[in-house]
Parts: structure tokens; sequence; C-alpha cells
């Protein structure tokens, strides 16, 4: 449904002497706003605790289209 990775330093538009970047989740073939609902459902304490450890995480690839859809994610 999602594959977990690191956020590779070549994928920042400045360089960074930060050793703690963003957890990055990439869709992998599960995509629509549901298949996402479940996953954070399901990943919630993991999703939690790499928020806290990394300040952020990044979801690329689901199709969340507006703010009422990230809404319903995060709700």
């Amino acid at each position: 449904m999602a594959l977990w990775r690191n956020l590779k330093p070549l994928e920042l538009t400045r360089p960074t002497n930060c050793e703690c970047l963003p957890q990055v989740v990439d869709a992998d073939g599960a995509r629509s706003l549901v298949e996402l609902c479940a996953f954070v459902t399901a990943e919630r304490n993991r999703l939690r605790d790499e928020m806290l450890k990394r300040g952020g995480i990044l979801l690329r690839g689901f199709e969340v289209n507006e703010p009422a859809g990230f809404a319903e994610i995060i709700g």
C-alpha cells in the first residue's frame, strides 16, 4: 500500500546540514483518498512516532487534491 523511506538530500531544493530529514511515504499502487485514510488509521502510531522524531512526514503520490481531502485524513 505504501513504501516508507528516508528523504534523500538530493531531493531538497537547497542544501542542508540537517541530519534529521522528514520520512517519506510513497504511494505503492493504492493511491485513493479512502486507501490513504485506511493506511493512516493502520499506521497511526508509527506516523506519530516518526513525526515527533523527524518533525515531518511527506505523503507522496496519493490522490489528495483539495484541502477537504487532507482534513479527512488528519481528522
